[in-house]
């Protein structure tokens, strides 16, 4: 994911060969996230050259940019597991940022920050 996002992950302490090694692993094994979120992933690392897939692979893969948003679901991740002394301070800046990154939004019973 970091190569993805376009940091190097030897700042985290992988070694080159480690990333080399998951990077590979992706193309047999993917990723345990949502499958948009995988999509996404693979989408990335084929447009940025980190990763080769077959043609036919490829122009399946779609990309999800709304998987980049800060997102609630009131299941799997809900607002109140942010630590209350850290939700005002964040939703605070993350509102008053120009560019909006989020907005609450209902979508099938679904609480999204968009």
């Amino acid at each position: 994911m970091l190569v993805a996002f376009g940091a190097d992950p030897q700042r985290c302490g992988y070694s080159p060969a480690q990333i080399s090694h998951c990077l590979n692993d992706l193309k047999t094994k993917g990723v345990h996230q949502e499958s948009a979120g995988a999509q996404h992933l693979l989408w990335l690392l084929t447009q940025r050259g980190h990763l080769t897939l077959p043609p036919r692979e490829q122009e399946l893969l779609k990309s999800h940019p709304n998987i980049m948003k800060l997102r609630f679901h009131p299941d799997r991740s809900p607002v109140d597991l942010l630590p209350k002394d850290l939700r005002k301070p964040l939703f605070k800046l993350y509102l008053n940022t120009p560019t909006a990154p989020f907005a609450i939004t209902e979508k099938n019973g679904c609480r999204m920050i968009r």
